[in-house]
């Protein structure tokens, strides 16, 4: 009898011994689950404070077209690169008004006594007086350029 009272108390021992180290466990687990929840709930909040911020940032912005003008204005670069942009392609239109020989159909005709005055046939004709006679002789008037 005393060795099965001694049996049954080592194994009530032993019972709450386990139990006891399941729970202690059990709570540590528990601790870990709660503290990565919490962090993760954390993480989410942050990331929808963000997306809630950019969708007011993109629906608030917009552009001061004086603002984009008068910036680009105080650019020399920027006019620079226009004029030569400008400057070729009045070149290559020029070059081709040449080659074809074509002339625009014009609203208004020039009249003999309208044409300007023409060089010798000695004398050297630069693209700077021939671009100044197209703008003499079709300044102030309207034409239409047909393809």
């Amino acid at each position: 009898m005393i060795q099965s009272t001694l049996l049954a108390a080592l194994e009530a021992a032993f019972q709450a011994a386990v139990k006891a180290e399941v729970e202690s466990q059990l709570t540590g687990i528990r601790q870990h689950f709660a503290n990565t929840v919490g962090e993760l709930a954390t993480k989410v909040a942050a990331l929808e404070a963000k997306l809630v911020e950019a969708q007011l940032t993109r629906r608030t912005t917009h552009i001061d077209l004086n603002a984009a003008t008068d910036a680009l204005n105080q650019q020399e670069w920027f006019w620079q690169k226009i004029r030569s942009y400008i400057d070729a392609g009045i070149e290559s239109a020029t070059e081709d008004f040449v080659e074809t020989g074509d002339l625009p159909d014009f609203d208004e005709f020039v009249t003999k006594d309208e044409l300007p005055e023409l060089p010798d046939a000695d004398d050297i004709v630069t693209k700077d007086y021939l671009a100044d006679l197209v703008t003499d002789s079709l300044e102030g008037r309207s034409f239409t350029i047909k393809f």
